[in-house]
């Protein structure tokens, strides 16, 4: 049976195998994410599937500090190849050109992220909403207004 999961280790126990029994992995020290989550109950079901507890050593509520703790050998993690994320973002950019101004945008999205294996990332990111700007641009004094705005961002990512 294939599952849509990527085991991640960093201490090279696995090695670059494709394809790994879940019986070596619950033997290790694991991090992953909360109970109820739905990652969790994806990757619980398979494990209960073949007879494995699932059980997670270390909590985090975020695929970056996970993938963070795995890199520094806290554990080994089991997450899905795909992963959407729903989110909320509120940067604060300040512009000097033409004079001071500020720009804060309240930001709305959504994202999804495709885990090639354990080092390898491939994402869209969709973030829509209001941004303010605020100022004092040169020739036209102080200066404030709100418009729509939508970012849509690609990446590829590479973990050492």
């Amino acid at each position: 049976m294939r599952s849509p999961l990527v085991v991640c280790a960093t201490d090279g126990a696995f090695g670059r195998r494709r394809t790994i029994a879940l019986t070596t992995v619950a033997e290790r020290a694991q991090v992953g994410f909360p109970p109820g989550w739905g990652v969790t109950t994806l990757v619980d079901r398979v494990l209960r599937s073949v007879g494995i507890e699932p059980r997670v050593d270390l909590e985090v509520n975020d695929t970056d500090t996970l993938l963070d703790l795995v890199e520094a050998v806290v554990g080994i993690a089991i997450i899905p190849e795909a992963t959407l994320q729903f989110g909320f973002d509120m940067p604060f950019y300040i512009n000097f050109v033409n004079g001071v101004g500020a720009n804060i945008p309240i930001l709305f999205g959504f994202g999804f992220e495709y885990h090639v294996d354990d080092h390898i990332g491939i994402g869209v990111n969709t973030r829509f909403g209001p941004s303010i700007f605020a100022g004092n641009f040169e020739g036209g004094g102080f200066f404030s207004t709100a418009v729509f705005g939508f970012i849509t961002q690609a990446g590829f990512a590479y973990r050492f």
